[in-house]
Formats: C-alpha cells, sequence, structure tokens
C-alpha cells in the first residue's frame, strides 16, 4: 500500500477510537437525562404536576447536567466531522492515486 494512504488510515484509526471515547461518554450522559429529571421531579415538595416539573427544569442541578450534556453533544458532533473529513481525504487521495496509477501504466 502506498505510504500516503497507510498514513491517511492511520489517521481515521486513530479519530475513531477518539470518536469512540467522546461517544461513549455523550451517550452516557444522555442516557442519564431522564432518570435525574425524574429524580429531581420526586424530591420536589410542590404540591401540583406543573409546579414540580418547573421546580425540576429550573433546578441548578440540571441546568449543569444540561450544560455538561450541551458541551459533550457538542464535541461528539466535531468528532463526527473530523471522522468524516479524514474519510474524505482517504477517498480523494486513493482515487488521485488510482488515476496516477493507471495513467503511469498506460504511458509504458
Amino acid at each position: 500500500m502506498d505510504e500516503s494512504l497507510s498514513k491517511r488510515l492511520s489517521a481515521i484509526e486513530k479519530q475513531i477510537v477518539k470518536l469512540k471515547e467522546v461517544e461513549e461518554t455523550f451517550f452516557l450522559l444522555e442516557g442519564s437525562e431522564k432518570p435525574l429529571f425524574n429524580e429531581i421531579l420526586l424530591q420536589s415538595t410542590a404540591k401540583t404536576a406543573w409546579e414540580k416539573q418547573a421546580h425540576a427544569y429550573t433546578s441548578a442541578e440540571y441546568k449543569n447536567f444540561m450544560n455538561a450534556l450541551g458541551q459533550k453533544k457538542s464535541e461528539h458532533n466535531k468528532e463526527k466531522r473530523i471522522n468524516d473529513l479524514l474519510n474524505k481525504v482517504f477517498d480523494a487521495e486513493y482515487i488521485t492515486y488510482k488515476n496516477e496509477a493507471s495513467a503511469i501504466r498506460r504511458q509504458a
């Protein structure tokens, strides 16, 4: 395999590992959202369901959690975009390599 293509594949492999780590954290946080909300809801001393929900949504704990979740989602999206870009760069380089190799064969 061409050294340049090999480097591109290595970069993609590293990005996949990084993306997996970010995804894991993001998905764990995302899965914790409803249980946390319900836990705060149950702790509320409000009388009506609407008041309990309002309390849960406005609690500092839930706001902090949602901020952390938003940051992780943003990081996850960034890493996915980087992964997509690395794949496109590899594809472009592969096509160039393939075209140049066939042009060299035709000239010989």
